[in-house]
């Protein structure tokens, strides 16, 4: 949580593209952890979010593509009410990253410690016929 506070700072990078609006830190497999935030341009090909963000930022460093945990949010903590879930664009590209990402767990709500994994909210993916 301490490191999504450091890299939580707003700002317009130009008039059309807003950015670190979204943070989000993923626990990779042996345990580092990687932050990354959102980067919103008015063209939504180039919008990147920060969950997809951070596991650019894992493999780049590390090479590594399972994931054990990933939390994320805007003004505050996940706090229920769906707060702090991965869009689709997300969801989808962790599981083509690596199929063990359906025990990655999303933190659904901070001070109670829920979470959900990516296979509940994926229950039917697609890809898991090219093993």
């Amino acid at each position: 949580m301490r490191k999504l506070k450091e890299v939580t700072t707003p700002h317009y990078v130009s008039p059309l593209i807003y950015a670190n609006h979204v943070v989000a830190a993923i626990e990779a497999e042996d345990g580092q952890i990687f932050t990354g935030y959102c980067f919103e341009a008015t063209s939504g090909v180039f919008h990147l979010c920060a969950e997809r963000s951070a596991a650019f930022n894992m493999y780049q460093q590390s090479g590594q593509t399972a994931i054990k945990c990933i939390i994320a949010f805007c003004d505050k903590a996940p706090y229920g009410e769906a707060s702090g879930m991965p869009c689709g664009a997300c969801r989808e590209f962790l599981l083509q990253l690596s199929e063990k990402n359906k025990q990655t767990e999303f933190m659904v709500d901070y001070d109670k410690r829920e979470t959900i994994t990516l296979g509940e909210l994926m229950p039917l993916w697609w890809g898991g016929r090219y093993k």
